[in-house]
């Protein structure tokens, strides 16, 4: 059952961190202050997170996940795990990919491809 595979993980040192990212198969990202640092973790780790743009939250902060999320890969492989808003579309978006061994190997390979020639990383 997925309920079983969902993990919140507590805080951790980084490298701690960065070794339990190799037994993540998506991640998700939170609404109004999201991920940075964490988002950047996740893409050089070949992790897919799964996002939205900022949309009752003006703030840049609210933003920051989809910008790394798309500059981690090139020609906008990663524009799936951008979802419409952070409601129903969140969790669609996150159920969709999580469902789809196929979606989430390609996500995977994108990624781990763009640590070469990805404008993140450039």
């Amino acid at each position: 059952e997925a309920a079983d595979r969902l993990v919140f993980a507590d805080r951790a040192t980084r490298p701690a961190h960065l070794e339990r990212l190799r037994h993540a198969d998506l991640a998700l990202d939170t609404r109004a202050y999201n991920s940075h640092t964490l988002a950047a973790d996740y893409a050089w780790a070949g992790v897919p997170l799964v996002t939205a743009l900022g949309d009752d939250e003006p703030r840049w902060a609210s933003r920051v996940g989809a910008s790394v999320t798309l500059a981690a890969a090139r020609h906008e492989a990663t524009r799936e795990l951008i979802a419409p808003d952070w409601g129903a579309g969140f969790e669609a978006v996150a159920c969709r990919v999580a469902r789809d061994a196929a979606a989430l190997k390609r996500l995977r390979v994108a990624l781990r491809r763009g640590r070469v020639d990805a404008p993140l990383w450039s």
